[in-house]
């Protein structure tokens, strides 16, 4: 016989693309009450939106991912599970036991962790002057291997007459060079 102790779930569902706001909404509502139904507890609910799909799903090239943490005993998830996959509105469902996968609800990958993992993504797509790669399961900082010639700063700080007598030598100098690549 099965132990009847609680367990902390993570159930995402893909929802259909073609359900309005408020079917969708009435949706979710239907399966956060059947969980609470079963005397589950819903401890965290993240709305993903609607995202494209890494391949078709029944003609569908996008759905709108809904993620629900909750805890519930053991032998009442089967239910949930079987009136998910009787749902009509309901393309793909994921149920994870958070125990067995030795993760805590901390540790959830959420829309505002995605956002802040794009956003680092970004800054260093355009920061190539450093690029982060894993090592041995590290995230070591390295340089470019390309090498990139340094313009060296004077010596000396330059007064503002200085610094445009040398700019405009350098303007001469620049030109002349495209003019040569031109011809």
């Amino acid at each position: 016989m099965e132990d009847n102790y609680t367990n902390t779930y993570e159930l995402t569902l893909l929802f259909s693309p073609d359900l309005s706001e408020i079917d969708l909404a009435k949706a979710i509502d239907k399966v956060k009450k059947s969980i609470s139904s079963k005397e589950g507890d819903i401890k965290k609910e993240h709305s993903w939106g609607k995202k494209k799909l890494a391949y078709r799903i029944k003609k569908l090239e996008f759905g709108n991912y809904h993620t629900l943490v909750y805890t519930m005993p053991k032998e009442s998830v089967n239910e949930i599970i079987r009136e998910l996959e009787l749902s009509s509105d309901v393309l793909r469902h994921m149920n994870l036991s958070l125990e067995k996968e030795g993760i805590t609800i901390d540790d959830l990958f959420t829309p505002e962790k995605e956002t802040a993992m794009i956003a680092a993504s970004v800054k260093e797509k355009m920061d190539p002057k450093t690029a982060t790669v894993k090592k041995e399961g590290k995230k070591v900082t390295e340089k470019p291997k390309t090498e990139e010639k340094k313009i060296e700063e004077p010596k000396e700080k330059l007064s503002p007459e200085e610094q445009e007598k040398r700019r405009k030598e350098l303007d001469e100098k620049l030109s002349e060079l495209l003019e040569d690549k031109e011809e």
